[in-house]
C-alpha cells in the first residue's frame, strides 16, 4: 500500500478509540472508588474527607493517602493494644488489691447477685470455695432475708448513700459493714460495693478492758479500805495496845505493797504497749536463791500453801535483770496462790541443763482449760473470772511473757482443770557462779 491510497484501518481505529473510552471511564470508576474509599476511611478516623478541587486524581494517587490511612491505623492499633496491656496490668494490680485487702468485699447488681468477691469474703463470709457468683448475696451470707436496718444493701438501695453497720453478728464473728453505690450516668445505681471489716477480736479486747476496769477498780478499792479503815483506826480510835498498832501497820504496809504492785503492771504495760519496753540490766543471777526470796514475801500464804523446793546444790545461775527475774517469780507465785483457793502445796523446781536453765513453778489448783492456755498471755484476760474471790488485773501473765521473751527465754504452761497448773521457763544456760 502507498501513500495515495485510501486508508483501510478506519475499523481498527474505532476499535481503539472505543477502548480508549472504555478504560478512561474505568480508570475515572477507579479514582471514584479511591476517593470515596479514601474519603470512608478519614470519616472513620474523625479527618476531613478530600474533595476533587483541594486534590486531583494523579495527586491523589502520589500522595497514597491509603498508605497513610493503613500507616495510621498500624500506630492505632499500636497505640490500642499498649493501651490493652496498661488496662489489663491495671486490672491485675486492682484485683490483688482487692484480693488482699483486709476486709471482705463483695460487689452485687441492683438484684442483689454477687457480681465479684474476694479472697477474704470467700473465707470469712463464705467459708467454701464454690462459685456464689450470680448468686443473692442474702441467701449466700445472711441465709435468710434480714430486715432492712440489719441490711446495708437494702439501706444503700432506699437513700442511694453510703451506709454503715456497726458490729454486725455473722457466722459467729462481728463485722463493721460498710456499702457505697455505684451508679450510672443517670444516677440509676448499677452496683453495690459492701465491706465487711472483722471487729471481733477488737470487740473482745474492748470487753476485756471493760472487765479490767471493774476488776482494776475492785482491786483498788479493797486495800484502799483496808489502808483507810485502820488508819482511821489508829488516828481516832481508842489508845490501842502497842502490839495491836504494830499489827494494824503492818496491814496498811501490806495493802500499800499490793497497790504498789498493781500501780506497778499499769505502769509496765503502759510501757510495753507504748513501744518503749523496760529497761533490763543484764547480769549473772542465782536464780535459785531468786526462788527462795520471792517465797519469803509470801510466807503469810505458807499455812495453806506450803512451798517446796527442789533445787540445784551447786546454784543456777542466768543472765538476766534481777528485778525482771523477781517480777516473772513473784507473779508466778501470786497466780499459783491465788488460783488454789482450796489450799495445797506449791512448788518451785529449778534445773540445769544442758543447754538452759529450766525453772517450773506447779501448783494443785482450779487448773485451765486448753482455751484457757491459748489466751492466758493476752491483756487484761483473767482465766476462772466467774470466781470473783479470786484477785487480779490480768496482766501479769502478759508481763512475764514479756520479760522472758527480752531474756530470750520460753515458757510452756501444762494444766488440767481441777487438777492445776505447771509454768515452765527456759533460760539460755549461764555457768555457776561463786557465792
Amino acid at each position: 500500500m502507498t501513500s495515495h491510497e485510501p486508508f483501510s484501518d478506519v475499523p481498527e481505529v474505532e476499535r481503539l478509540r472505543a477502548e480508549n473510552q472504555r478504560l478512561q471511564a474505568l480508570n475515572r470508576e477507579a479514582f471514584d472508588y479511591i476517593r470515596a474509599k479514601v474519603n470512608d476511611l478519614l470519616d472513620v478516623v474523625g479527618t476531613r474527607t478530600l474533595r476533587p478541587e483541594e486534590l486531583d486524581n494523579q495527586s491523589l494517587v502520589a500522595l497514597d493517602p491509603i498508605g497513610i490511612v493503613a500507616t495510621t491505623f498500624r500506630h492505632v492499633l499500636e497505640n490500642v493494644r499498649e493501651t490493652n496491656r496498661q488496662l489489663q496490668m491495671a486490672h491485675s494490680e486492682i484485683q490483688t488489691i482487692f484480693d488482699t485487702v483486709g476486709s471482705a468485699t463483695l460487689v452485687v447488681d441492683r438484684q442483689r447477685r454477687i457480681v465479684s468477691l474476694n479472697r477474704q469474703a470467700t473465707k470469712l463470709l463464705i467459708g467454701h470455695d464454690g462459685d456464689v457468683i450470680g448468686q443473692c448475696c442474702n441467701q449466700v451470707l445472711c441465709e435468710a432475708d434480714p430486715a432492712p436496718e440489719e441490711c446495708v444493701f437494702l439501706q444503700v438501695m432506699n437513700s442511694g448513700r453510703e451506709a454503715i453497720i456497726r458490729g454486725r453478728p455473722l457466722r459467729g464473728r462481728f463485722f463493721d459493714v460498710i456499702a457505697a453505690p455505684i451508679c450510672e450516668e443517670d444516677g440509676q445505681i448499677l452496683h453495690v460495693v459492701m465491706a465487711y471489716h472483722d471487729v471481733t477480736e477488737a470487740r473482745q479486747v474492748e470487753k476485756m478492758k471493760s472487765e479490767f476496769v471493774s476488776t482494776a477498780a475492785h482491786e483498788l478499792r479493797s486495800p484502799l479500805a483496808t489502808i483507810m479503815g485502820y488508819a482511821d483506826l489508829l488516828l481516832n480510835g481508842p489508845e490501842q495496845r502497842p502490839e495491836q498498832t504494830r499489827d494494824y501497820l503492818g496491814l496498811i504496809l501490806n495493802r500499800s505493797e499490793h497497790l504498789a504492785h498493781i500501780v506497778s503492771d499499769l505502769l509496765d504495760i503502759s510501757r510495753i504497749e507504748a513501744g518503749e519496753g523496760l529497761k533490763l540490766t543484764f547480769e549473772p543471777c542465782r536464780l535459785d536463791l531468786l526462788c527462795r526470796e520471792a517465797a519469803w514475801g509470801h510466807e503469810d500464804a505458807s499455812d495453806r500453801h506450803p512451798i517446796e523446793f527442789d533445787l540445784p546444790a551447786d546454784g543456777a545461775v542466768v543472765e538476766g535483770d534481777h528485778y525482771a527475774l523477781t517480777q516473772i517469780l513473784e507473779n508466778l507465785l501470786s497466780n499459783a496462790i491465788k488460783y488454789s483457793p482450796q489450799g495445797g502445796t506449791i512448788r518451785i523446781d529449778v534445773r540445769n541443763e544442758p543447754t538452759c536453765c529450766e525453772l517450773a513453778v506447779a501448783d494443785h489448783g482450779m487448773g485451765m482449760t486448753s482455751d484457757q492456755i491459748e489466751h492466758v498471755f493476752e491483756k487484761f484476760y483473767r482465766a476462772n473470772t466467774s470466781n470473783t474471790g479470786v484477785p487480779g488485773t490480768g496482766l501479769g501473765m502478759t508481763i512475764v511473757k514479756y520479760l522472758v521473751d527480752a531474756h530470750n527465754g520460753q515458757i510452756a504452761i501444762a494444766s488440767t482443770p481441777g487438777a492445776g497448773t505447771t509454768v515452765r521457763i527456759r533460760f539460755p544456760v549461764k555457768q555457776p557462779i561463786s557465792e
